[in-house]
């Protein structure tokens, strides 16, 4: 199932691609589609497939199921939610993407008691022959059989004007403009949208916001 935006989001970010792979983790064989959208108003910088602003959406298929196994959607937490963040980790390694440090891990309530799991990392976005300071946002949550992830990148710094790929100068100068708390609030949004389509009851997403918030003050 491809990654669905928000309505609030359709007009401004576009899906740009996704991929398919198939990994193993412990007694799991794992289905990940990942799928990668883009905000429309930000030309590209560089040539990596995942943006320094960009969305992404993780659906993962467990073989055999959880209930298979005889465990709860809980116990995937502590099944498949680390190996899943590292396999995400390399992830953005091969898209020119360096995590420099896990700032943080936080859970978050899905709203309806179960957790999921809230990631933090300082990254570089690999832009021509420099690198750009960039953060990474992953939410993981178990949703049935299923596992799903979701989050975002967001940049820190202003790109080397020769790293736009862009003609018009005027688009230039808005591919430059740095927001990291609307950046951060767009990837909450697109989070809380996942989680309500994919768990069946949730009557609150506080917890969703809080996460994203994480460490904001130290980087403004």
């Amino acid at each position: 199932m491809t990654a669905a935006l928000p309505p609030s989001l359709h007009e401004t970010w576009v899906p740009v691609g996704s991929r398919t792979e198939d990994v193993s983790i412990s007694l799991l064989s794992i289905t990940a589609e990942t799928t990668v959208y883009e905000h429309a108003e930000t030309p590209k910088i560089g040539h990596c497939d995942i943006q320094p602003r960009s969305l992404l959406g993780i659906d993962v298929d467990l073989s055999p199921s959880l209930s298979a196994l005889g465990k709860s959607v809980e116990d995937v937490m502590s099944l498949a939610a680390d190996p899943a963040k590292e396999r995400f980790v390399s992830l953005l390694d091969e898209e020119g993407i360096t995590v420099q440090d896990e700032r943080s891990v936080t859970e978050f309530d899905r709203g309806d008691g179960i957790a999921g799991r809230w990631y933090v990392f300082e990254t570089t976005h690999l832009v021509g022959d420099a690198r750009i300071d960039t953060e990474t946002h992953l939410a993981a949550w178990p949703a049935g059989d299923r596992f799903v992830m979701a989050g975002g990148t967001i940049p820190l710094e202003a790109p080397p004007e020769d790293a736009l790929q862009v003609g018009v100068e005027a688009e230039a100068e808005v591919g430059a403009e740095i927001h990291p708390t609307t950046d951060r609030e767009t990837i909450a949004a697109f989070v809380r949208a996942r989680v309500r389509e994919t768990v069946d009851s949730v009557e609150g997403l506080e917890e969703v916001d809080a996460a994203a918030e994480l460490d904001e003050s130290a980087i403004d």
